[in-house]
């Protein structure tokens, strides 16, 4: 809103000020996407006020699929620690289908009668209907999940800590997760477009806009796909997959999870150029054959438009 007012006052007009907003996604640890693995999104956020977690599980509930949402809940802030939210905490927590509570973090900073009881709401909850349960450790919780959560179903992971890492933990332990890029990555990426032959100049202004398949120790990375977002609609581009993987649905899982990155981030339409499997997205994902010309002007001012293609390739498009 505050940026809304600054750029009005200042002469840009509203509907410049709409479209140019259709491009914050936020920030990070608000209900950040951190990744999808088995069917199973799993989501980041920082709340850790009852009604910050009422309110985000609220918004939450079956956006990102069909299925049960479950909560993983650190109470680690000086906030979430105390008894004074013990029944908000389980009135927030019970819009979830179901929840793990992990241990009160650092419990000897607190006086004892000034705790939260999590074993305590862990049976509210229950007696509200909502499973739950304390578990002790990170793995566990990681366990717990892997067996609960189902294709459709998305996780959601609250705290003001790290959580022991346990979002990546999950995406790994599901198994073939596609996730946002990471610094760390940026090297990987460029190794796996050398060795399918991808030329990648721009790869340091834009790695960010990567979604990646990590791999093992021998390859790190298996696969990759970028999305370039220019106005309203985006460009699929440097689309690869490690071709000792290849035929096990790595690229139909990578263009996929693009897709329906795309749509909910508000683009309207989502383009590609292929030289070669143009049957493959018209058959398995519905993408479209058009002129290229037919392309939007947005696409056209982007440097993968004015490359010079060879005569067969194919320009795409798949509304959203």
């Amino acid at each position: 809103m505050g940026v809304i007012a600054a750029a009005s006052r200042i002469g840009v007009s509203l509907p410049q000020i709409a479209r140019a907003s259709q491009r914050f996604l936020g920030v990070r640890r608000r209900q950040e996407w951190r990744g999808i693995a088995a069917g199973v999104t799993v989501l980041d956020d920082f709340a850790h006020h009852p009604t910050a977690v009422r309110e985000t599980l609220t918004a939450l509930k079956g956006r990102f699929g069909p299925g049960k949402m479950i909560t993983a809940f650190e109470p680690r802030s000086a906030t979430s620690r105390r008894k004074v939210f013990q029944n908000d905490f389980a009135s927030a927590l019970s819009i979830s289908d179901e929840v793990l509570l992990a241990p009160l973090y650092q419990p000897e900073k607190l006086p004892e009668d000034d705790r939260l009881d999590v074993e305590l709401l862990a049976k509210d909850l229950r007696n509200g209907g909502v499973p739950a349960r304390v578990i002790d450790s990170v793995d566990a919780t990681v366990d717990r999940l892997a067996e609960r959560a189902a294709p459709g179903d998305t996780v959601v992971v609250m705290s003001s800590g790290s959580y022991g890492g346990l979002h990546d933990k999950l995406l790994e332990k599901l198994g073939d997760p596609v996730r946002p890029a990471k610094l760390a990555d940026k090297q990987h990426i460029s190794n796996l477009l050398n060795r399918v032959g991808i030329a990648h100049p721009q790869l340091d202004e834009f790695w960010p806009h990567y979604l990646v398949i990590p791999g093992d120790v021998d390859v790190p990375l298996v696969g990759c796909v970028a999305i370039e977002r220019v106005e309203d609609v985006g460009l699929l581009r440097m689309l690869a997959v490690a071709p000792e993987r290849r035929g096990e649905g790595l690229g139909y899982l990578l263009v996929d999870t693009a897709t329906e990155k795309s749509r909910r981030e508000g683009m309207k339409d989502l383009y590609l150029v292929t030289d070669g499997a143009s049957s493959f997205f018209a058959e398995k994902l519905g993408w479209q054959t058009i002129d290229r010309k037919e392309c939007d002007y947005a696409i056209t001012t982007t440097r993968e438009y004015r490359m010079a293609r060879a005569e067969g390739a194919t320009w795409m498009r798949k509304v959203l």
